[in-house]
């Protein structure tokens, strides 16, 4: 591989990796989630490993800013707690998310 060649691979690469990684949403631990269609309590965990899930599932799925756009209506929400604070995230029909500025095609099926 000639020089030229890879210095082009490996700026690409950096790129790649720098568009790739993204800001996480939620970096708070929590200790209970909740999920809620209406009002109507649907699912409930106090597992670790259920909540880091659906976290990293909101923190790593494509996600767009809703500054230009009308977001559809909310049919329900996930809820996190521990302690100290509460973080509510509306749902959405289709089991999308929208959390602080983004829609998150996050596709949940709590709702099923």
């Amino acid at each position: 591989m000639s020089k030229n060649n890879f210095f082009i691979v490996l700026i690409f690469s950096i790129l790649l990796l720098v568009s790739c990684n993204k800001e996480p949403l939620i970096s708070e631990e929590y200790q209970l989630m909740y999920v809620y269609i209406g009002e109507e309590l649907v699912y409930q965990t106090e597992e670790e490993s259920v909540i880091e899930e659906t976290k990293h599932k909101i923190n790593t799925s494509r996600r767009e800013t809703t500054h230009e756009w009308e977001v559809p209506a909310f049919i329900g929400s996930i809820v996190f707690r521990n302690t100290d604070s509460e973080l509510k995230v509306n749902l959405h029909e289709g089991g999308d998310v929208t959390i602080d500025e983004y829609y998150v095609y996050t596709e949940f099926d709590f709702y099923k």
